[in-house]
Order: structure tokens, then sequence, then C-alpha cells
């Protein structure tokens, strides 16, 4: 998927700027951008908590190492690849830069 920086960004903060579901608008935007000490910092703030929000697996790292303890527990240990519940359990563990 081609991913266009500006349009991103304009996601990201007018999901930052909006305080219900829906993104405020581009004007609102360039006024709060325009009356900012450091607008490239409020980007940088607004992309990173956009991004997280995007790209955050589905379960908790919590969730995931309950999980594998789980199947561990039942003699499969780490082995336990087959089943997808762990295979998603895993690449959480992956994602948050965890041992597997």
């Amino acid at each position: 998927m081609e991913v266009n920086s500006y349009k991103e960004i304009i996601e990201a903060l007018g999901r930052h700027l909006s305080d219900t579901d829906e993104p405020a608008n581009y004007d609102v935007i360039q006024e709060v951008l325009s009356q900012e000490h450091d607008p490239i910092e409020m980007i940088a703030e607004a992309l990173d908590s956009y991004r997280q929000k995007q790209y955050a697996p589905p379960i908790s790292l919590e969730k995931a190492k309950g999980i594998l303890n789980y199947w561990k527990a039942k003699g499969h240990g780490m082995s336990c690849s087959g089943l997808t519940e762990c295979a998603l359990a895993r690449s959480v563990l992956k994602f948050y830069g965890e041992k597997v």
C-alpha cells in the first residue's frame, strides 16, 4: 500500500486536534499550526500517536504472554506455531521487541 506522507500528516493532525471521532478540518489544522511555537513538534507528536494506533497489534503484550504461557503449561512450549492464537501472540512479542 502506497502511503502519501502529506495525507498521513493531515490525517494525523486532524485526529490529534479533534475531540470527536471526526478529524479536524484542514482550516482548523492550519490555524492551530500557525499559532504553535513549535509546529514541527506538534506534527511529530500527532504522527507518532496516529501511527501507534494504526499499526498496534490487535492484542496487548500482556495478553500475548498469557496465551504463550497457557500453551506452555499445556506442554506445547514455544512450538505452538501451528496454532493461529500462538502465531498471533508470537508476532505481538516480536512487535514489542520481546524475545520469542
